[in-house]
């Protein structure tokens, strides 16, 4: 197998169908599998995966837990770890979030099996509304990361220095000799990062440069239920994450030294501003 997908997915009834087709429609010169982990579903999301899942028993493969793992803090890499081992290649989607481009896929393998020094591909995504209806907006922003290649410093510039969106999760496709180098990380970089994407951007970057495929090629649904759902309609959420992240960054001033020390320094006041904000709107 050559490319695996991952679509994490939780009472995503509304809009799993729509990640489904992205993924059944994509044309590749190899072979890929889609492996949808269903939470704990107590809605109709489970049977719509068993509906693709009979439909096309090639690509897609159901997993469907007995208990809600993520509200318990429990990992789900138990279940993955069989079938990214056998993987080149792993391409990361969320159940409330879809794919556009039939060739997503193979742009993105022809990237990485081209540049053997890149680690990660990343392409720009679309922001939509819950209803799927367009947003003027893209991640990143068409005037960010107009060059092809994207460094380690770059990001770090983008996303703590200036505090701007870079990449989305939708858009990931990265080398499954990550996994492991992202397993090493957990105890020391990302012991308290809150954002599990983040922590896969900066594992690979770490490991060498990432690629751009300039092309809009999936959608991002905006305030769909999910974890940025929480932040923003949650104080208390909000705080706690923010907490987490000024713990972070003293991890990164550990492990980086002083190499990113202002962009650290403009993150760590920005977590403080947003607390004091929440705190003053409560």
């Amino acid at each position: 197998m050559k490319v695996l997908v991952k679509c994490h997915t939780y009472n995503h009834e509304k809009y799993i169908g729509q990640a489904l087709s992205g993924f059944v429609m994509q044309k590749t010169d190899f072979p890929f599998l889609v492996l949808v982990i269903d939470d704990c579903s107590t809605d109709g999301t489970a049977d719509i995966i068993r509906e693709y899942e009979n439909r096309y028993p090639d690509i897609i493969k159901g997993i469907y837990l007995s208990e809600n793992h993520y509200s318990q803090g429990k990992s789900m890499s138990i279940y993955t770890e069989p079938y990214e081992k056998e993987a080149d290649y792993i391409a990361l989607c969320e159940g409330d979030d879809f794919w556009t481009d039939p060739l997503k896929l193979q742009k993105q393998y022809d990237q990485l099996e081209s540049h053997p020094e890149c680690t990660i591909c990343f392409g720009r995504v679309r922001k939509v509304k819950a209803d799927g209806s367009r947003i003027m907006a893209t991640i990143p922003k068409y005037f960010r990361f107009r060059r092809n290649e994207v460094t380690l410093e770059q990001l770090m510039r983008m996303k703590f220095g200036k505090g701007h969106g870079t990449f989305q999760t939708s858009s990931f496709f990265f080398r499954s000799s990550m996994v492991r180098k992202k397993e090493e990380l957990k105890s020391s970089l990302l012991r308290n990062l809150p954002y599990g994407d983040l922590g896969v951007m900066l594992t690979c970057l770490i490991h060498g440069n990432g690629r751009i495929v300039q092309d809009e090629m999936s959608c991002y649904r905006v305030l769909s239920g999910g974890y940025m759902s929480n932040v923003r309609n949650n104080p208390e959420f909000a705080i706690k994450e923010m907490n987490r992240m000024l713990e972070a960054m003293k991890d990164f001033r550990t492990f980086f030294g002083n190499r990113f020390d202002s962009d650290i320094s403009k993150q760590e006041q920005r977590c403080l501003r947003i607390i004091k904000k929440v705190k003053e709107k409560a």
